[in-house]
């Protein structure tokens, strides 16, 4: 097979990949959300108190998060939420995955099918990546462990401090567990999507800052 040829098979399969994943990501989504909507009778009594269909709710939030817009078709965002730690752990991986962590999950892709179907362009994709195809997001394995270390390192201190210093604070009244989901939530939305579940301005400076960086 010519470098033209190959070229352009890698950039289509490559393409196809892509698609996959965006499609998987977002039907996933809205199914595992419509289906803890569903099951969490909390949940379904705030989108009715809305006037909201779940699957309105459901397709909305997917969208939005994947894409690290920020909107939610409810006029309180996520602290509406602030006790549904399922719903704010459903949107987590949404959330990275469509921003940071999306060439980790890129190029792994690309190394199972390539393993599974056993396409030279395939092949070649995982290998050269970039150099190869010209498209920006696929980075070599060592980056992709990089960046989901750092990804996972910043999270860790921003958790770290929102617990230290909002657990009598800003996360009172809450549960252990609600407190440590919710300041999973914040850590990643303060980088990636900006969904909240509490209201920012109870925060301390401190946070505030915190945020500002990280953002």
């Amino acid at each position: 097979i010519d470098a033209k040829r190959l070229r352009r098979e890698a950039v289509r399969s490559l393409s196809l990949v892509v698609l996959a994943i965006l499609v998987v990501a977002h039907v996933l989504g809205a199914a595992a959300i419509a289906a803890y909507v569903y099951t969490s009778p909390g949940a379904r009594r705030t989108l009715r108190s809305k006037a909201l269909s779940v699957w309105t709710f459901a397709v909305f939030t997917t969208v939005s998060t994947f894409s690290n817009c920020g909107f939610m078709p409810n006029n309180e965002n996520m602290a509406a939420f602030r006790r549904d730690t399922g719903l704010q752990l459903l949107l987590v991986p949404q959330a990275l995955v469509g921003n940071t962590l999306f060439p980790p999950l890129l190029a792994a892709c690309v190394r199972v099918a390539a393993a599974a179907t056993r396409r030279v362009e395939l092949k070649e994709t995982a290998k050269k990546g970039r150099e190869l195809t010209g498209y920006y997001h696929l980075l070599p394995a060592r980056r992709c462990a990089m960046l989901a270390a750092t990804v996972v390192g910043f999270l860790a201190v921003q958790v770290a401090m929102l617990c230290g210093m909002e657990w009598s604070g800003a996360l009172r009244g809450m549960s252990p567990w609600e407190k440590v989901s919710n300041a999973v939530f914040l850590a990643v939305n303060s980088r990636h999507a900006g969904e909240s579940t509490l209201d920012i301005s109870t925060v301390a400076p401190a946070i505030l800052v915190l945020f500002v960086l990280m953002m």
